[in-house]
């Protein structure tokens, strides 16, 4: 008799699929908070100005088109944070050689009869994501405890 009462009494105070949709939310809302920090930042690591960026420093946004297309999107497991391939073919190689170094092409559009070509480039790293994500990482801590609360 008094098994069948605990029992009962367990399964009204811990409501296990409760609780667990509870934390599954503040996970969600903790990984939303740090992306759009991480975001942010790297956002604001970007700067406006025509001067080309010395090799280790955050590049220059010279139309700040990079600036404009940092995302950060929540998955079940993860947050993926960073700039959006504005076309495929042209800048797949171009954002990855940006933040770490590499290969890359510059495409030159045709002009007054001239043709289109293609040249290959040797890019010098110009890190800004992350840096972003290194100095957001050192808060992280707080934003979970924040959001288990």
């Amino acid at each position: 008799m008094i098994g069948v009462q605990f029992d009962a009494l367990k399964q009204n105070i811990l409501d296990r699929a409760k609780i667990m949709a509870s934390v599954d939310e503040a996970s969600a809302r903790a990984k939303a908070r740090f992306g759009a920090f991480v975001r942010q930042r790297g956002k604001n690591n970007t700067r406006a100005r025509k001067k080309v960026s010395k090799p280790g420093q955050t590049p220059s946004g010279h139309t700040m088109k990079i600036h404009e297309q940092i995302v950060f999107m929540v998955e079940p497991d993860n947050v993926v944070i960073g700039p959006l391939l504005w076309n495929a073919a042209r800048s797949r190689t171009t954002l990855s050689a940006l933040e770490h170094g590499g290969d890359s092409l510059i495409f030159q559009a045709a002009r007054r009869g001239r043709p289109a070509k293609t040249t290959p480039i040797h890019v010098l790293a110009r890190p800004y994501m992350q840096p972003a994500f290194d100095a957001e990482v050192e808060k992280s801590p707080k934003l979970w405890e924040e959001a288990m609360r």
